[in-house]
């Protein structure tokens, strides 16, 4: 780039990103007087490079806000990022950790904050924030509409999900997988009656706390008790007393689990304290799913133990009612449904769905059981830190998330083993999807069934800039309940089997608030026994690696298909970061040949121990 004057790079990088591609932007800008020449006249590269350390523009001298807009977007992407380093104004926000979930929350503070309704879409092709700053000044504005409040009623109607959670919890093998838990390992001394005072003024908050769900003629609706209605108390165990043992104890978490909800009479949620020892307590809390979710999970331990924290010094919890409640999100969205938009969105799936997706068989060989049960098992392992770079890379190079690339990966992976291309994975989603419900504790989960139609021998980059797009349309359109879609399709799903997709896959990434400042509290892993799914596959996003879970229903899959799954994995894992033009036909290809290679290994062995024995006899 020729410049006749001094060039404001900052305004460069704005206007380069209002006409061009993320992927295309440079990345960092080097000032010179004149570009060195060889004395044949060429460009001297040599030369060129040693200028790069002299006149290198840093990041940082060029990324302090220059106006309200970018002051405001730093703000909401460190807020929804957690982060307390700054991010430059035109630093990639997917690079510095930013996802698609991240980015959904991000959008709807821009609505509120900045009145501009932008997609998803437009927050990766302007990955930065001066990018989306320049976004904004041209967008039409829109007004923030906020969730209404309705009068208060003996009776309120259910959401859809609760509507769901409502019918399934009608099938006695669904119960089990209804109902989720969460353990904290509390080291300090532990003061149950205060606890059970900061638990009731959480539960004085959140109506949804107070709230049973039951069926009256042909409706499913909700009842909110008041406060004063129902008095919270914990139950408190001494295992000390009983001598329990670390499997006695996991024995005791899973009895409590396996517990039943009552949805029209229960409070739906406990807290069961296990004492373990004067400062080692293991707190069991588990509710049913109507009421809750992970986010909400999160609000309700952050509230917890602030209140905890605040009545062990002596002071007040304070209960600061809530502007809105979840039955206000229950109405809000009845009627959202009903509007242009919500048409918009069923469109969007029932056209996806137009005709029923193939069911998905891992392992095509073996004949699967007619009726499979929900118990399942777990098989763990890692992607190392090494390949976990290489996948974040890739994933900055298709202007993308590295979520995108795992989920082309186990794509790939389920076309490889199934030989499937038409390929539905379930995917949850905050469903959150108004600024107004950021803090509010309730089931909002959507389950977004993402279809693709894949073209094997098309390169796996270009299968992931599908996806890509795939992915941003789903999250779009999200609003729309996953039961309601079920419910507008013209064909039936298979008896037995989850509706739309027989796999799933979540990524986990969000922080819990109160670990930097409550040392003393540890988050422990609940053994998961069961699935609705054929397998369901979660990855943690950690620092130094990708922590992977399958799973998998035992009465369909072995541990040793499970096991070559995740080799296979791994191996189309490091073939498209080695080779990111390689297709999914060429690696199913190459799985054939591992496949075909170990079962002559291990008939060579067999016929080696056979001959051995034989020599003996």
């Amino acid at each position: 780039m020729v410049c006749e004057k001094d060039t404001d790079i900052g305004k460069t990088r704005t206007e380069l990103s209002s006409i061009l591609p993320a992927a295309w932007i440079p990345s960092s800008y080097i000032k010179v007087d004149a570009i060195p020449l060889t004395p044949n006249g060429k460009i001297n590269r040599h030369a060129l490079k040693s200028l790069i350390d002299e006149n290198a523009i840093s990041e940082e001298t060029d990324s302090a806000p220059t106006n309200r807009i970018e002051s405001v977007l730093l703000n909401i992407w460190q807020t929804v990022m957690h982060r307390k380093t700054a991010i430059g104004i035109h630093q990639n926000v997917f690079e510095a950790g930013a996802n698609s979930i991240i980015a959904t929350q991000a959008n709807y503070k821009i609505y509120r904050e900045l009145f501009a309704k932008l997609k998803l879409k437009d927050l990766f092709e302007n990955p930065t924030i001066a990018g989306q700053a320049a976004l904004i000044l041209i967008s039409e504005e829109n007004i923030y509409k906020k969730i209404e409040r309705i009068p208060d009623a003996e009776y309120f109607e259910a959401s859809h999900a609760q509507k769901r959670m409502w019918l399934l919890n009608q099938i006695p093998d669904s119960r089990i997988t209804l109902t989720e838990s969460l353990v904290i390992s509390f080291k300090n001394t532990f003061d149950q009656e205060i606890f059970d005072r900061a638990a009731n003024a959480v539960i004085a908050r959140h109506e949804i706390l107070r709230t049973s769900v039951f069926i009256e003629g042909d409706r499913v609706i909700q009842k909110v008790k008041t406060p004063g209605d129902y008095i919270f108390r914990s139950t408190r165990i001494d295992c000390r007393e009983k001598n329990l043992d670390k499997d006695a104890l996991q024995q005791l978490i899973s009895d409590a689990i396996a517990v039943p909800f009552d949805l029209s009479k229960d409070v739906l949620f406990r807290f069961l304290i296990a004492e373990t020892g004067e400062k080692d307590h293991k707190i069991i809390f588990t509710n049913h799913h109507i009421i809750s979710d992970d986010w909400s999970k999160n609000i309700l331990i952050k509230e917890l133990f602030e209140n905890y924290h605040q009545l062990l010094e002596g002071k007040t919890a304070e209960v600061q009612n809530l502007r809105i409640h979840y039955r206000d999100f229950a109405s809000w969205q009845n009627n959202y449904l009903d509007s242009a938009d919500g048409m918009a969105h069923k469109n969007y799936w029932t056209t996806k769905f137009k005709s029923p997706p193939p069911s998905i068989n891992l392992a095509p060989e073996i004949e699967p059981p007619e009726n499979v049960a929900v118990w399942a098992k777990e098989f763990e392992f890692s992607i190392e830190k090494e390949l976990m770079t290489e996948l974040i890379k890739l994933g900055g190079k298709i202007s993308g998330t590295t979520f995108m690339v795992l989920m082309s990966g186990f794509k790939t992976l389920i076309y490889c083993m199934s030989g499937e291309t038409d390929i539905v994975v379930g995917m949850p989603t905050a469903g959150r999807t108004h600024p107004d419900l950021e803090n509010q504790i309730g089931f909002y989960l959507n389950l977004l069934p993402v279809r693709s139609f894949i073209d094997p021998h098309l390169s796996f980059e270009t299968m992931t800039l599908q996806e890509k797009e795939n992915l941003l349309a789903a999250h779009e359109h999200q609003f729309f309940p996953f039961d309601l879609l079920v419910n507008n399709l013209t064909y039936k799903s298979n008896p037995g089997k989850h509706p739309l997709f027989d796999v799933g896959i979540t990524y986990h990434n969000l922080n819990y608030f109160f670990h930097e400042t409550y040392n003393q509290i540890e988050l422990l892993e609940v053994d998961e026994v069961t699935t609705a799914t054929d397998l369901w596959f979660h990855i943690y996003n950690r620092p130094d690696s990708f922590y992977c879970k399958f799973i998998y229903r035992s009465a369909l899959y072995s541990p040793s298909v499970i096991a070559e799954l995740k080799e296979f994995f791994l191996h189309i894992l490091k073939r498209v970061t080695e080779s990111p033009e390689i297709s999914p036909y060429e690696l199913k290809q190459e799985l054939g040949q591992i496949r075909n290679l170990r079962i002559q290994n291990n008939k060579s062995k067999r016929l080696g121990k056979l001959r051995e024995k034989n020599n003996h006899i």
